[in-house]
């Protein structure tokens, strides 16, 4: 029988949606810088000017382990908090994604119509 190396954490669900939106949020601005736009955020952006995306990227892997620690920590101390903290990181998380799916939605088409 084959088991269970590590657990899913104290708030799978939330914490599903918010890698996904980190994911998105990584991939739509390597699009976006693709496409002649800039990262908005300064730790971000000093991180494009040191390393490229793959910097960027692993910047943002970083602060998505240090996210899913925190809400783990508080989690354990107090679960509602901590299910708190889960939700706000999803929420915030859809903000950068939004902004970079209208910026491609604008932009992108604009590019590809060649206007």
């Amino acid at each position: 029988m084959v088991q269970r190396i590590a657990s899913a954490g104290l708030y799978p669900s939330a914490y599903r949606w918010f890698v996904l939106l980190a994911v998105l949020d990584a991939t739509l601005t390597a699009l976006v810088l693709a496409l002649g736009g800039q990262e908005l955020n300064a730790v971000a952006r000093a991180a494009l000017h040191v390393g490229g995306v793959p910097a960027m990227v692993a910047l943002k892997a970083v602060a998505v382990a240090v996210v899913l620690g925190v809400c783990e920590y508080v989690g354990r101390q107090r679960p509602q908090t901590g299910l708190r903290l889960a939700h706000l990181a999803v929420a915030a998380n859809t903000v950068p994604v939004t902004m970079g799916g209208m910026f491609l939605a604008i932009f992108g088409a604009t590019a590809a119509w060649g206007l």
